[in-house]
């Protein structure tokens, strides 16, 4: 593990300072409302006035999807009953599946809910990087593609995501840990598959993609009829309890569409309105990374590796079927085997494309951060 932490420790190290040095400078601008003639004028302070710094920091963090796996993690989901059935109607927060607020939970018992978070993200994320390193080792990768990977990782556009309280870095150390433990033939993997398709509803789409891999890896042995029965029991545990306090197993799903996602909308990706720097509502950026998904898909197609094309493809189509368009950049962020795909691409090419893209990509990221921590054109989808 300690050869496999010298490699990727440097790209975890500096996408990470990166983010939180952004969001501690952006933090340390106070600013102050003042009258004038007209309406108003605000005056900004750079210093390290602590409480002020500390609270601007918080709610940095808590934005978007942040604030809902919180609350999931300290009250747990909203009920159902006769006095607030309209409530069914509104955004709420049985979208969000529950793994990541129930380790937020336990750890909460010892640290803030949001200190908490970013411990079990940042920790999963450098694990998950170890991981990758490993899978690249069985592909025979040499160090310069085994670096590469984990910079394109480290730097994809919006892999803050991986830092703040949201579900991304578990479901990626999941993702990463049950295909490795395939391709090791240990049976745990039933164990991180059944506890990926409670972290998010990808894990539900990359699970075709799972089983072929498992197929392809498993040689000689037999199916485990035993190990596929229990890959559904936490999720049906889950949906079960939905029902307990909603009357609707299905409200995660049904739920969607008071969140704007029900249909598809073709019209929110237009090409001539192209915007860099948004959060996640980036055309341009989107663009880009759903460009790269599928040349990594079809270099992985060119080796046979079935299983993680489909890994790729269908967590991406799907959603973006159901109106998730917007979402596509956080939907490929945390499927690994776009970045062992991209660097599948020819030795005398690597270079050249590698870290062209890298320094694209790292430039990107940067801005990323700057308008995360800054809350420019946050949009919410």
């Amino acid at each position: 593990m300690l050869s496999e932490l010298k490699l990727c420790f440097i790209p975890f190290a500096l996408s990470r300072l990166l983010f939180f040095a952004v969001v501690v400078i952006v933090a340390s601008n106070i600013k102050t409302e003042l009258p004038a003639r007209g309406g108003s004028i605000f005056h900004v302070e750079a210093g390290l006035k602590y409480e002020e710094v500390k609270s601007n920091i918080t709610n940095i963090l808590l934005q978007g999807d942040a604030a809902w796996y919180l609350e999931i993690s300290k009250y747990s989901y909203p009920e159902i009953n006769e006095n607030n059935l309209n409530e069914k109607n509104t955004p709420k927060h049985w979208v969000f599946y529950p793994l990541f607020p129930i380790f937020v939970s336990i750890l909460g018992l010892f640290l803030p809910s949001l200190i908490s978070a970013l411990i079990i993200n940042s920790t999963l994320l450098l694990l998950s990087l170890v991981l990758l390193v490993k899978l690249g080792k069985l592909r025979n990768f040499d160090e310069r593609k085994l670096k590469l990977t984990c910079y394109f990782l480290c730097f994809h556009p919006l892999s803050y995501f991986l830092s703040t309280p949201h579900s991304e870095s578990v479901f990626l150390f999941l993702l990463t840990l049950t295909v490795y433990l395939i391709e090791r033939l240990n049976k745990l993997h039933f164990i991180s598959w059944a506890l990926l398709l409670i972290t998010r509803p990808s894990g539900i789409l990359a699970s075709p993609g799972l089983f072929i891999h498992y197929l392809l890896k498993k040689k000689d042995q037999k199916i485990s009829i035993l190990g596929f029965s229990m890959l559904l029991i936490p999720l049906s545990l889950f949906y079960y309890f939905l029902y307990t306090i909603t009357g609707d197993p299905l409200i995660s799903f049904t739920n969607q569409k008071f969140w704007g996602r029900e249909t598809l909308n073709l019209s929110n990706f237009n090409f001539n309105n192209i915007s860099l720097f948004k959060p996640w509502s980036s055309n341009l950026v989107h663009a880009i990374l759903i460009t790269l998904s599928v040349l990594s898909a079809t270099l992985l197609t060119k080796k046979k590796d079935w299983g993680l094309v489909l890994i790729i493809l269908l967590p991406l189509v799907v959603p973006s079927m159901g109106g998730s368009l917007l979402s596509i950049g956080r939907y490929s962020l945390a499927l690994f085997p776009i970045y062992l795909g991209l660097v599948s691409i020819k030795d005398k090419n690597l270079n050249n494309f590698g870290y062209t893209y890298l320094a694209i990509s790292s430039f990107i990221y940067g801005t990323m951060c700057l308008c995360y921590a800054l809350g420019v054109s946050f949009a919410l989808t």
